[in-house]
């Protein structure tokens, strides 16, 4: 941060409005500081003169009282006295004088250069000094020619009123001294002001540092580089600024990352199914595939194309829910969902022979969206029957878990390796890459799951073991009995154990 670039404005507004602030503020103060320095020095000034006056017009008078005792006529010691006033006036800075009862001037600290023995004291002066003392800054109704510092009080010897004593200073003594403190004041001010403008200006720079490196960070972000970051220095409001900038930036590079991800799966799942499709039928049109097999290429040319249908199907869907706002809970029974979603994959569960385990229905509500839970429930049934070998076993389990239900899906089998775990709930993504098992899926199943469980202010975890398991736990929250005791289910658990029950006798697995 140059000084150059504050004076021709090169910096920014918020480092000028900064700086302003700060240096007109410590100017304001230090002109505060000093009216009020100097304004102390001034009363302080005033009253040490006081006192100044006072002992003066004391002392004179213990020197005059010391010569009545020792001479009996007052004017036969006149010059004595007033040099030894003369050393008061010299010592103290203060002109001392006395006049007798009717205000004459006698004696004079000045001598004979003295102006004031041909005036005389007003008579209201005297009356003021004779009540006690006589204290101000004053010209005593015109005695002195210019406003001076005054003191002036009886002087009495031996029970006998004499006179009276006055001291007096000019006020221009106070405007010297005020003049010396506030050149020194200024001096001070002018260094320190100085010394001010170029620490401020170095504080101000390193305090905005951190905003300098969070704007250059954003504009770097909003140029296209994702990889911009602010540096994080402290834990103060800045530091914490741009912590939430960076973590705002990480929440885009990987809204950036999932979105060229999509773009890129979504050409991918597209462009495979059309590929195979233009090809069989180009082969078909063109005679390289013999007429005797043009039904079957037709079958697979069907497939993929049921398999877009399916695809576009999914997109919809994904769209219309993250669009939509509304959720519409309620108290959902979750053994009748499951019950139905099973009893349509009977057929399926059936030609492949799987056992089902565990299905014991019990009464359980949770607090969901009807139509969602059932696409969450099939969607994971679903997943479960697809990847499950031939004599395999599927276990589905639903309980409630102090304010929770907790329903786990789980399948032998493959299992998910360790390296695609973390991603299965990504859209379009496959743990199945060569499709071997997976040939009619898009990728958006798990996704959509997860979706709708968070919509549904719940959680979905999965867990397996290579070559022995996978399982899926849906969290949800637990509804609250609108009726004392157990509600009734729909479906009576003997009818599903009978069910069960028949479905492993069909399948052999009784």
């Amino acid at each position: 941060m140059k000084l150059n670039d504050f004076i021709t404005g090169k910096k920014g507004s918020l480092f000028r409005r900064y700086f302003a602030i700060c240096f007109f503020t410590l100017l304001f103060c230090t002109l505060m500081l000093g009216l009020v320095m100097l304004s102390f020095s001034s009363q302080l000034f005033r009253q040490e003169k006081t006192d100044t006056l006072t002992a003066s017009v004391a002392k004179a008078s213990e020197i005059l009282e010391a010569n009545l005792a020792s001479h009996a006529y007052i004017y036969v010691t006149a010059d004595e006295v007033e040099d030894q006033m003369d050393l008061i006036q010299k010592t103290a800075g203060a002109t001392v004088l006395f006049c007798d009862l009717s205000g004459n001037v006698r004696l004079c600290s000045e001598g004979g250069n003295c102006t004031h023995k041909s005036s005389v004291v007003p008579g209201e002066i005297l009356e003021q000094a004779a009540t006690g003392a006589y204290s101000g800054i004053s010209s005593m109704s015109g005695f002195l020619s210019t406003g001076s510092y005054v003191y002036g009080t009886v002087f009495a010897a031996n029970d006998m009123v004499y006179g009276y004593m006055f001291a007096f200073a000019p006020v221009t003594d106070l405007f010297n001294y005020m003049g010396q403190i506030g050149i020194v004041f200024l001096a001070s001010t002018a260094l320190m002001l100085l010394a001010a403008f170029f620490l401020v200006n170095y504080i101000v720079s390193v305090s905005l540092e951190p905003l300098k490196s969070i704007s250059e960070a954003a504009s770097r972000f909003g140029s296209g580089d994702m990889s911009a970051r602010a540096i994080v220095r402290g834990d103060d409001e800045i530091g914490q600024l741009a912590q939430v900038f960076n973590a705002m930036a990480d929440s885009v590079e990987e809204l950036e990352k999932t979105r060229q991800s999509f773009v890129a799966n979504l050409s991918h799942e597209l462009r495979t199914p059309m590929t195979s499709i233009s090809g069989y039928i180009d082969g078909i049109l063109d005679g390289t595939i013999p007429r005797e097999d043009e039904s079957k290429y037709l079958q697979i040319t069907s497939s993929e194309i049921k398999r877009l249908a399916r695809l576009s199907q999914s997109l919809l869907d994904l769209a219309r829910m993250e669009a939509s706002s509304e959720t519409n809970l309620s108290d959902v029974r979750v053994w009748d969902v499951i019950i139905n979603v099973m009893l349509g994959s009977e057929k399926k569960i059936s030609d492949k022979k799987i056992e089902v385990n565990d299905l014991e229905p019990t009464d359980l509500s949770a607090v969901a969206n009807p139509d969602m839970l059932h696409q969450v429930v099939y969607n994971l049934i679903d997943n479960a029957v697809k990847f499950t070998p031939d004599g395999g076993s599927l276990k589905i389990g639903a309980e409630k878990r102090d304010d929770t239900v907790v329903m786990t899906v789980q399948n032998s089998g493959p299992g998910i390796s360790a390296e695609d775990l973390p991603h299965i709930f990504e859209r379009f993504y496959k743990s199945d890459k060569s499709r071997a098992m997976d040939k009619t899926g898009t990728g958006l199943g798990l996704y959509i799951v997860r979706t709708l469980v968070e919509r549904m202010n719940g959680t979905i975890t999965a867990e397996s073991a290579e070559g022995e398991y996978a399982r899926f736990t849906v969290i949800l929250p637990a509804a609250v009995p609108t009726v004392e005791g157990e509600l009734v289910p729909e479906t009576p658990p003997k009818r599903i154990r009978g069910r069960r029950k028949a479905g492993k006798e069909e399948n052999g697995n009784g």
